[in-house]
């Protein structure tokens, strides 16, 4: 069987970006990807709708998002750079992405649509930068601590096999420590650990043991 030609386009990358934007904000702010097993369409497929038959469903608030989500991805690639970082696949080829007038292939049009979720993480790991710098510049104790504390980020390690938790108690003090799964930021926790090391206004902990967990609403 004669294999079929791959699509090809020539969309001005800010409409492009701007259609990535408006199929985030219509299913929900949540990026679905194709066979994500979601009771959603995928967001590429949502974005080539917009693109060839409903270009109308882009608001001004769409392209304004759009063009903040391209300058912010833009200037982390710059900002690696500038520190001397090696770029790995991924940031080369939203870097590459970044920098394009025209989308011309599917594959840029399928990245693309990821974006603004990318976006959107970006924003909270600044949110939580800015509120841990907030933080007392104090150590929570020294030796085995017992604290109340609420949750501001929680991610996984593959390299350890568990979730590193940051969180700051009720003396606005910053702690982080690991944990055997997950929890969701805004929850909080009364707990007991190890001071091991405090620096960059955090305490480290270890031997952490949860002793009430209060969900967040």
């Amino acid at each position: 069987m004669k294999r079929q030609p791959k699509p090809t386009y020539t969309i001005p990358a800010e409409q492009a970006w701007a259609a990535a934007q408006a199929a985030f904000r219509i299913n929900g702010n949540r990026y679905v990807k194709i066979n994500d097993g979601e009771n959603a369409r995928p967001n590429k497929e949502i974005m080539l709708e917009i693109l060839t038959q409903t270009p109308e469903q882009i608001v001004e608030q769409d392209h304004e998002l759009a063009e903040a989500c391209r300058q912010r991805l833009g200037s982390e690639i710059s900002l690696r750079l500038l520190k001397g970082q090696e770029l790995g696949e991924w940031h080369q080829i939203q870097a590459r992405i970044c920098t394009l007038e025209t989308i011309t292939t599917a594959y840029d049009l399928a990245v693309l649509a990821s974006f603004p979720n990318s976006y959107n993480k970006t924003l909270a790991r600044d949110q939580v930068q800015d509120r841990l710098r907030e933080c007392e510049d104090v150590a929570v104790g020294a030796g085995r601590v017992n604290l109340s504390v609420e949750v501001v980020d929680c991610f996984y390690s593959r390299q350890w096999d568990c979730w590193y938790t940051r969180a700051i108690d009720q003396a606005n003090r910053a702690v982080t420590f690991a944990y055997r799964e997950q929890v969701k930021p805004g929850t909080s926790l009364d707990i007991i650990g190890t001071v091991k090391g405090f620096d960059n206004r955090i305490s480290r902990l270890n031997r952490v043991r949860v002793l009430e967990q209060e969900a967040v609403a």
